[in-house]
């Protein structure tokens, strides 16, 4: 239980803030690691890295397993008629973008 710990990512259009919630000595602790802004490449360019850093943690030992699902799903969707289980909702006005395939690199 003591490595037991929760990354939280609050955003809204303009911030963003970037929290951890870990259990300590018998009971959960809440910090704030950091906080920016969106208006700048500087702040996106932060967020983006606290984003990769925090997903990358969280896949850990398991990226290879979590790669090869999404491979495995992906081909399994190319064989059905439709790819709109891996194609994001879009709205009347917007042309729908063309899934992206998983990489191929080992």
């Amino acid at each position: 239980m003591e490595d037991l710990q929760h990354y939280s990512i609050a955003l809204n259009s303009t911030a963003f803030q970037i929290w951890l919630t870990k259990y300590e000595r018998g009971k959960y602790v809440v910090r704030l690691l950091d906080a920016g802004l969106l208006y700048n490449a500087g702040g996106v360019e932060q967020y983006v890295k606290w984003w990769n850093a925090i997903h990358m943690w969280g896949l850990g030992p398991n990226a290879q397993s979590f790669k090869r699902d999404v491979e495995a799903l992906w081909e399994k969707n190319k064989k059905n008629a439709s790819t709109a289980a891996m194609t994001p909702p879009v709205s009347e006005n917007q042309a729908a973008p063309a899934p992206i395939p998983p990489s191929t690199e080992a």
